[in-house]
């Protein structure tokens, strides 16, 4: 019963999360944006945790937007 209640708690918060990013993003129009406020808010979340992110072409396999959270609150393409 107490693991059911935890499970349920990350689960909460996990979703929590998930909608309080999703409501940051939908005021966010331009995908450089999108993306490095994604990127910003996993690395606060993850504890300040350095966080890379990259979106692939799949017409030529190269990446044309890289995020970068630095552990520091400062993210940058």
């Amino acid at each position: 019963s107490a693991r059911l209640y935890q499970d349920s708690q990350k689960r909460a918060a996990r979703e929590s999360l998930v909608s309080d990013i999703s409501a940051r993003l939908s005021a966010v129009t331009q995908m450089d944006l999108i993306i490095r406020e994604t990127v910003q808010e996993l690395g606060e979340t993850l504890g300040n945790a350095s966080v890379t992110f990259q979106l692939l072409d799949p017409s030529n396999g190269h990446n044309p937007i890289e995020g970068r959270e630095n552990g520091r609150g400062k993210a940058g393409a």
